[in-house]
């Protein structure tokens, strides 16, 4: 699988959010996940979005064998500095990316994490990574939805990715 379709498309999907979000302002981001909340863990949907942002750093520290990454300074109420750190976590996985190669790329791990052992290759993680994101990026719009939020069009056919996308008509 070519990751760089699911890079594009997640990078543009955040610029999506990220204008969403400034728009909205700091009450979009202290939106209630609810009582059956992912894990329990993710109050409120600021702290969905930082957890996205975070799963591609907790991937690469398993991989690396390394502690995991602790967000708790990254405000979830700031949209200017929870993105800011997305788009550090963005390029730390691609630098991630940049440097495999067919030796590396496929080379299995195994990690215990979150009560888990985990079997894995680096190819796998990081395609996880950016499904992960997807998935949830679909959680927080229906979330928005719900709550009376409009917003931009997420889907992929939207997106600019292999070009075309999705235009309202008149």
């Amino acid at each position: 699988m070519d990751l760089s379709v699911l890079l594009d498309y997640t990078a543009w999907d955040r610029e999506q959010w990220k204008a969403s979000y400034s728009a909205w302002g700091t009450d979009a981001l202290r939106l209630s996940m609810g009582p059956e909340t992912p894990a329990r863990r993710f109050a409120t949907s600021g702290e969905l979005v930082r957890h996205i942002f975070t799963a591609e750093l907790t991937h690469l520290a398993f991989m690396a064998g390394e502690p995991l990454p602790d967000p708790s300074a990254i405000p979830t109420e700031d949209v200017g500095a929870l993105f800011e750190y997305g788009e550090s976590t963005r390029r730390t996985l691609s630098a991630f990316i940049e440097a495999q190669d067919e030796t590396t790329w496929d080379v299995p791990y195994t990690v215990e994490a979150f009560g888990f052992r985990i079997e894995s290759t680096p190819r796998k993680s990081i395609t996880h990574v950016l499904l992960h994101e997807v998935r949830h990026w679909a959680q927080l719009a229906t979330l928005h939805r719900q709550a009376g939020y409009d917003g931009p069009y997420h889907d992929f056919l939207a997106s600019p990715v292999f070009g075309g996308g999705v235009f309202p008509l008149g």
